[in-house]
């Protein structure tokens, strides 16, 4: 009885010094656990941070690489448009080339087609050019050679004559009223009656008509028809204005046949 008391005694000691020892183990791996939990979370806190810097330094690349595209794609852009603009440029001065090209031969061969076209026309109509180009010669030369004496009565207007001279460039016109003295009749190559206002008699006209010399050619301007009789041959008129310069350049070509 009492040995199995003892032996009951012995088991709780033993029970106890295990337990203790135990719990002394427990206590050390515990502490060991928490300090190792500890330096996980350190290591944690490590690890995060030098993630936020690499994360940092990734967005700061990604964000250089987008600058460095978008650059790259701005440059692409402006050279496309470039390209663009530099085919459409060279497409419009081919055309313009063509065109000038095109229109030099389309004009070398109308040159050619006028000329020979002028040419044939010169040909046949030769003698007719050459003869109105030696009537404008005689022309000039008669506006500038011959003298004309304008005689007009006292009350009548010579503002339109001495105009119509000035114009056509005739410069050898003398003007006189009939009631002047020393009216000259003989040192002119033509005598012009200006009877535009029907203030001339007929008969004066006449009686300087039988004054001039043979050569000498009677010009009657107005809205009459004179008769000078024996002197019909060297006697002429023009009875509108629209006659006037075509009757007297023909009445002074006619002078040398006198």
């Amino acid at each position: 009885m009492r040995t199995k008391h003892l032996f009951k005694l012995i088991s709780i000691l033993f029970l106890c010094l295990v337990f203790s020892m135990n719990y002394a183990q427990s206590e050390e791996l515990s502490k060991k656990n928490t300090e190792r939990i500890a330096s996980l979370e350190e290591q944690m806190k490590n690890i995060e941070k030098k993630f936020d810097i690499e994360a940092k330094g990734l967005e700061i690349k990604a964000e250089k690489v987008r600058n460095e595209l978008k650059s790259d794609y701005d440059q692409l852009e402006q050279f496309t448009y470039i390209v663009g603009t530099v085919t459409l440029l060279g497409a419009i001065i081919s055309i313009i080339s063509f065109y000038f090209v095109f229109s030099r031969k389309i004009l070398k061969i109308a040159e050619q087609k006028a000329k020979e076209k002028f040419e044939n026309l010169f040909e046949d109509e030769k003698d007719r050019l050459i003869e109105l180009i030696e009537k404008k010669i005689e022309e000039n030369q008669l506006r500038k050679s011959k003298s004309i004496l304008v005689l007009t009565p006292a009350g009548s207007k010579t503002s339109f004559l001495k105009k119509f001279f000035r114009e056509m460039k005739i410069p050898n016109v003398k003007f006189q009223k009939i009631d002047e003295d020393k009216i000259v009749l003989d040192e002119s190559d033509l005598i012009l009656f200006n009877d535009e206002d029907k203030e001339f008699k007929e008969n004066i006209i006449l009686d300087f008509i039988s004054k001039t010399k043979k050569d000498v050619i009677c010009f009657y301007f107005g809205p009459k028809r004179i008769n000078s009789g024996e002197y019909n041959y060297k006697t002429t008129f023009a009875n509108a204005r629209v006659q006037l310069y075509g009757n007297l350049i023909n009445a002074l070509r006619y002078q040398k046949l006198l």
